[in-house]
């Protein structure tokens, strides 16, 4: 394949399934976020969002120049 067909290929699969998952995410968080708000409330949901921005720090971190053994 061409370097010019493979680099558009990539750009239209990536943008088809960047639309599903757009369209998935509105459709699901109608009730997805009345749902989590009922059963953990609001502080759970910023707790969650929190752990998960720890966690991504610490993976960023880890993946870095300052990971062990470099």
């Amino acid at each position: 394949m061409r370097r010019a067909a493979e680099i558009l290929t990539t750009l239209v699969l990536f943008a088809i399934v960047m639309t599903a998952i757009g369209w998935a995410a509105r459709g699901g968080i109608e009730w997805t976020f009345p749902w989590l708000l009922e059963h953990i409330g609001i502080a759970g949901i910023w707790a969650v969002l929190f752990v998960l921005l720890i966690i991504g720090g610490t993976a960023i971190y880890r993946s870095g120049k300052y990971a062990a053994g470099r």
